[in-house]
């Protein structure tokens, strides 16, 4: 034994010590376990919400292009149909150029 008798506690110090050391590990432990959770809280939400924005995104676009289709379409068949008109209007079945031949 070095030094008083006073200083020899039976160890009282080592294992309170220790005590303090694995208390203070164990909170460190669970802080950081905390933390770590909040993060990957934190990061799936964010993914979340981005996957949110993107459908949201997707069914805007998909309302816009079919309107833009149904447009072209309705645009379209009316320019046939003038067509189709005009076509009937301006048909030539030949039958007066026979009549003008014959002569």
């Amino acid at each position: 034994m070095i030094g008083n008798d006073d200083d020899d506690d039976g160890g009282r110090r080592r294992r309170r010590r220790r005590r303090r050391r694995r208390r203070r590990r164990r909170r460190r432990r669970r802080r950081r376990r905390r933390e770590e959770k909040e993060e990957e809280e934190e990061e799936e939400e964010e993914e979340e919400e981005e996957e949110e924005e993107e459908e949201e995104e997707e069914e805007t676009t998909t309302i816009t292009t079919t309107k833009q289709q149904q447009q072209q379409q309705q645009q379209g068949s009316s320019s046939n149909n003038n067509n189709n008109n005009n076509s009937k209007n301006n048909t030539d079945d030949g039958d007066d150029d026979a009549v003008f031949d014959a002569s």
